[in-house]
């Protein structure tokens, strides 16, 4: 039962937090564990650069698709929207 538990811990990820920095340690297997240690604002800063892809890209589809409502009607083909 020990092993097992043992095996189970070792292939989650694990996060402690302090003031300062947030370390993280992922293992890649039973045997070599990584531990990260990166700060707080480095953190936020790469959280920050995700929202504003990910809010780019949403509006960046919404502009295609309503620019391909107007194609469609210009060559005659009913996009169902």
């Amino acid at each position: 039962a020990k092993s097992r538990h043992r095996s189970r811990r070792a292939l989650s990820t694990f996060i402690s937090l302090s003031r300062d920095s947030v370390t993280l340690r992922k293992p890649t297997n039973l045997l070599d564990r990584k531990i990260k240690n990166r700060s707080v604002l480095e953190m936020a800063r790469d959280t920050f650069v995700l929202a504003i892809v990910f809010l780019g890209c949403l509006f960046a589809i919404s502009i295609a698709k309503e620019e391909a409502t107007k194609l469609g009607s210009v060559i005659g083909i009913d996009l169902g929207t």
